[in-house]
């Protein structure tokens, strides 16, 4: 059994053609028809809820950088790398909490558990607006953080719509959409419903778990620096405080369109490996030039920061959902994305501590690093996608089926180590 077999719920209701053939070799009648309304409710009321989730958390994470450049280092009389700290201790409770909260959403109501999460993001965003000192900025960033972890609520959708699909699916529909989801883990056969000693292992001991945080680690990294010293690198390529934050509105756009872009292709094509290759090369560019800037006219050096965005956002969403298409069962999938997270915002304790107001306006030790995580993350998905190609040989060959004679029980709960299972990139 060959396949290519995708946890993303919207892509998983795509591309009749192929779904059609799947379906029938999985033994699960195919009605396009009823398959493509399904998809539309969920575009149309999950969508742009997370749209929204996502655009407050990040508008409030990224309001430090912008504030640094306004007056914010001389009200709170912040001196040498403060700012550097405070961007830290943004990550410690993020990186913490992101286990025990995908554990949480699991078995609470996903529409509480996320809508609470992002109103005390918001409380605890505002409360940075009233502090009157370094210290108050610390525990106010902190506690965003904390809850935080719901701004990176997307990739949950397999829980999300579990939570929340009664609300806009009907009876025919919801049994659908269940249907289906069984379908995509190999038949309903890579399974993992049970949280016990064998799957725990098997989870913290899956390689491809620390490979695909350390791919997310190098590419996320350019994402912090984007969001906490952006305005500073165009104010430090000579605009004045206001000017930076204009011109870095153009920035995201075009970051916008390049990661709708990639992540069209991404989809189209069914090939992640690809298209992290491409936003790497782009964001490579961009540093290049900024390392070099002493010889580069400031437009030059204006498009480079482009580069950079544009590349570097659009690789970090492919790493992500690369790893969660090649887990299967629902706490291999919520326990491995959480882990790949928490392990791969660690670049937030790199990336909030490379720009330095010393080493300004030519940030060479920021730039030079920031490059370094990129290539991190060409040599990581390489050997991702070498790992997967070789699992798969082994699979095709048979080299797999002695798992057949396990316990039954444990059989049923080998998640994406069952023989049926195929793995994409």
């Amino acid at each position: 059994m060959s396949k290519e077999i995708n946890s993303d719920t919207i892509y998983l209701l795509d591309s009749a053609g192929e779904s059609d053939r799947e379906v029938q070799s999985g033994g699960l009648e195919p009605n396009q028809a009823l398959d493509d309304r399904i998809t539309r409710k969920i575009d149309l009321h999950m969508i742009p809820i997370m749209v929204v989730m996502f655009m407050l958390a990040y508008l409030d994470r990224s309001n430090l950088g912008n504030a640094k450049i306004q007056g914010m280092l001389d009200d709170l009389k912040m001196v040498k790398n403060d700012y550097n700290i405070a961007s830290l201790i943004f990550y410690v409770s993020y990186i913490i909490f992101e286990v025990p909260s995908n554990l949480v959403l699991r078995k609470t109501s996903p529409s509480t558990w996320l809508s609470g999460l992002l109103f005390f993001w918001g409380v605890s965003a505002m409360c940075q607006g009233f502090t009157k000192s370094f210290g108050g900025l610390l525990l106010a960033f902190a506690l965003v953080k904390i809850d935080g972890v719901g701004g990176y609520a997307g990739w949950r959708w397999i829980f999300i719509i579990e939570g929340l699909v009664t609300i806009f699916l009907n009876g025919e529909e919801k049994a659908r959409l269940t249907a289906r989801l069984e379908h995509d883990a190999a038949g309903g056969l890579a399974r993992m419903d049970a949280f016990n000693t064998p799957a725990f292992k098997r989870i913290v001991g899956d390689w491809k778990i620390y490979v695909g945080a350390l791919m997310y680690f190098g590419a996320v990294n350019t994402g912090y620096v984007i969001a906490l010293f952006l305005p500073t690198i165009l104010k430090e390529l000579g605009y004045t405080s206001s000017k930076a934050q204009i011109y870095s509105i153009p920035v995201y756009i075009v970051a916008a369109v390049c990661i709708l872009t990639i992540a069209t292709f991404t989809d189209l094509t069914k090939r992640r490996y690809p298209f992290i290759l491409i936003g790497c090369s782009i964001a490579t560019v961009g540093y290049c030039v900024l390392l070099a800037q002493a010889n580069v006219h400031v437009g030059v050096r204006y498009m480079a920061v482009f580069f950079i965005a544009a590349g570097g956002h659009s690789t970090h969403p492919i790493t992500l959902c690369w790893l969660a298409n090649n887990v299967s069962g629902h706490y291999k999938r919520a326990i491995s994305t959480a882990i790949q997270i928490s392990i791969g915002n660690c670049a937030g304790f790199v990336g909030s501590n490379i720009f330095i107001d010393d080493d300004a306006p030519a940030f060479k030790v920021g730039y030079g690093v920031s490059l370094a995580c990129i290539w991190l993350t060409v040599v990581t998905s390489s050997i991702f996608v070498a790992g997967l190609k070789w699992e798969n040989r082994k699979r095709d060959k048979g080299e797999r089926d002695w798992r057949y004679s396990l316990p039954a029980d444990e059989v049923k709960n080998l998640g994406d180590e069952h023989p049926s299972w195929r793995f994409t990139y």
